[in-house]
């Protein structure tokens, strides 16, 4: 499996939590959604 980047940033919790879950996900990707649908990141 290849290595992936560590998101950063204010979305990173979120990210993490979905790859904890078994999502593939791009976190620049996740970020563009949540902003699109007026969401605030979850501050750990």
């Amino acid at each position: 499996m290849p290595k992936r980047r560590k998101a950063t940033g204010q979305f990173a919790a979120n990210v993490a939590l979905l790859r904890d879950t078994g999502w593939y996900v791009n976190d620049n990707r996740v970020e563009r959604l949540w902003r699109r649908e007026g969401l605030k990141p979850r501050m750990a």
